[in-house]
């Protein structure tokens, strides 16, 4: 039997659907006509599981992503949140709207109606001031012959107000013009109409009304009434709260059972189906929604990644490059850009990061503040963390030249060997062995040095957490050393979350160094200890002064903390 063939079986001629359907059967099917005498239209379709957690997910994963402006500079890039386009963006795009709902509602409409728009509202000097979300359906483009596009609002009076293209932020999905997005509904009207049919039927089913659950069979011949009453008292006996109470079958009578036809096992299989299928529409792996079944352990986490990259970078990037070219001027657009970040996405992979890193910083391609500035974290002050490093005992690259020279002025390039320090004196005892193994060994402080900056970002983090706590619980001093105590109950497990990374890494880069294996308890220990010193500092400070959080002295202990954390580290290998 046809796949069609089979759908339209599962419907019955007994559906009261079934006897409203149009008179072209297959667009009720797949959604080109109506269905359950409903259109299917971009807010339908979100009545579809699977529609439902896809343009969810999506619009989600853009929600979360902040959205930041930067300015070029001779470091490469620093936030400007000075900047009027900053705040609407990243703070609040109008007094109603808060940045994630506004993101999340543009990209949503995106996604279903193909096109997200939001009014810029300027001052006289064409500064934004705010970005007002308008529905879809109320927008028309109007383009001249000039090819010049200005935008066609529809008000709730009957009226039209005209926006001119540069104050209309415009998120398009996919378009066959170039002016405006296509709606996926219409696209992908076969695919979702197949899963609502799926659906219809799967109510239908499950309700008991496809198919009978059993038979009882009597060795003879009943009259009408009789059948009636042993039907009704059956139904009586083991329906509703009755099931799974044991039957009594008198005068020979037997129960069959009747179990799902093939033909109705096909129906899971279909819906299983169009999840994969919805899943392709949106670009994104069907583990996302919810589909494990070709999902491993070993395979989840670059399905994570390809899904950052494959589908939420480019739709980012569209954001990104629109709100450039509207709520920047044209003079701006070379020193200032948007951009997301997405580090939020990929922070599940920071070991690897780390440790990727680690590597990059090594051979000589990544310095201190590449690194920091991969992570969003500011550069190191002075000259020390542009230093590239090479394979060569970890020689500076600006002392390459001079090694180049000291092998030519040798004569022999091959057997150069960098300056090492003189021999301690003989002290008589005739010992000359070969120098001690260790003195070939990584210098492990050193190593564990690199990890300072990591360290001090993660306390200073927590302690300008702490610090605009403290600062709001101080205004009331009776409660405010009760505060202290349910506070940092709390927050201990944060801080000790947010360590758990850099101590993982430090860990592994001191382990390589010393050839010493720690075990994961005791990073985990260690971890935990970093978190309590820091959470006994803090309570400490506060309770011998309200005002502790306000003293820069606060902020400072981020340095002293990153100290003490590589030194727990570098004890545990080197003791």
């Amino acid at each position: 039997m046809s796949l069609l063939n089979r759908l339209k079986s599962w419907i019955g001629p007994s559906s009261p659907q079934a006897n409203n359907l149009p008179g072209n059967w297959i667009e009720y099917m797949t959604g080109s006509g109506a269905y359950a005498g409903k259109t299917m239209t971009e807010a339908g379709v979100m009545n579809i599981s699977a529609v439902y957690c896809a343009v969810n997910l999506i619009s989600d994963s853009i929600k979360s992503m902040p959205l930041i402006l930067y300015r070029r500079d001779d470091d490469g890039k620093t936030r400007d949140e000075g900047h009027p386009a900053h705040r609407i963006a990243k703070r609040k795009p109008n007094p109603y709207t808060t940045p994630s709902r506004f993101k999340k509602q543009l990209q949503l409409w995106s996604l279903l109606w193909g096109n997200g728009y939001a009014e810029i509202e300027r001052r006289n000097g064409g500064e934004p001031v705010a970005l007002w979300l308008i529905h879809p359906n109320r927008v028309k483009p109007e383009v001249e012959k000039s090819g010049y596009v200005h935008w066609k609002v529809a008000n709730d009076s009957g009226t039209f107000t005209y926006i001119e293209d540069m104050n209309m932020l415009h998120i398009m999905g996919p378009s066959s013009d170039g002016v405006t997005g296509m709606s996926i509904v219409s696209r992908a009207r076969d695919s979702f109409g197949l899963a609502a049919a799926a659906e219809l039927y799967g109510r239908r089913f499950f309700s008991n009304s496809a198919i009978p659950s059993g038979v009882i069979e009597h060795p003879g011949p009943l009259k009408d009434l009789a059948r009636e009453n042993l039907r009704r008292s059956w139904e009586k006996m083991h329906s509703g709260e009755n099931q799974g109470k044991v039957a009594i079958l008198e005068e020979g009578m037997k129960f069959q059972n009747i179990g799902m036809p093939s033909k109705d096992a096909q129906f899971l299989e279909t819906r299983q189906f169009q999840v994969v299928e919805i899943a392709r529409w949106f670009n994104v792996p069907p583990h996302k929604l919810k589909d494990l079944e070709r999902a491993t352990f070993s395979n989840i986490e670059e399905q994570n990644i390809e899904y950052v990259q494959d589908c939420i970078m480019p739709l980012a990037i569209d954001f990104e490059e629109e709100c450039n070219r509207k709520l920047l001027d044209e003079s701006e657009q070379e020193t200032y850009f948007f951009e997301f970040l997405a580090d939020g996405l990929l922070r599940a992979n920071i070991k690897t990061r780390y440790d990727a890193y680690a590597v990059a910083r090594q051979w000589g391609w990544m310095s201190a503040n590449d690194i920091l500035r991969k992570e969003n974290m500011n550069t190191l002050e002075g000259d020390q963390g542009d230093i590239y490093l090479v394979p060569m005992n970890m020689v500076p690259a600006d002392r390459v030249d001079d090694v180049i020279d000291n092998q030519t002025s040798t004569g022999n390039a091959s057997t150069f060997t960098p300056q090492t320090p003189e021999p301690p004196p003989d002290d008589g005892n005739g010992d000359d062995e070969d120098e001690s193994p260790d003195a070939n060994k990584p210098d492990v402080p050193k190593i564990a040095q690199a990890f300072v900056p990591v360290f001090a970002d993660v306390y200073g983090r927590m302690l300008t957490k702490e610090s605009k706590a403290a600062e709001r619980a101080a205004k009331n001093e009776a409660t405010f050393g009760a505060w202290i105590d349910r506070f940092y109950a709390d927050h201990e497990l944060l801080v000790r979350d947010a360590l758990i990374p850099a101590c993982e890494s430090c860990a592994a880069a001191v382990m390589a160094a010393s050839g010493m294996d720690l075990t994961p308890e005791q990073i985990a220990d260690s971890t935990r200890a970093l978190a309590q010193i820091h959470i006994r500092q803090s309570k400490h400070a506060l309770k011998t002064n309200a005002n502790a959080a306000a003293d820069d002295s606060w902020q400072a202990r981020s340095g002293d903390l990153a100290n003490l954390s590589i030194n727990e580290f570098v004890s545990m290998v080197t003791l």
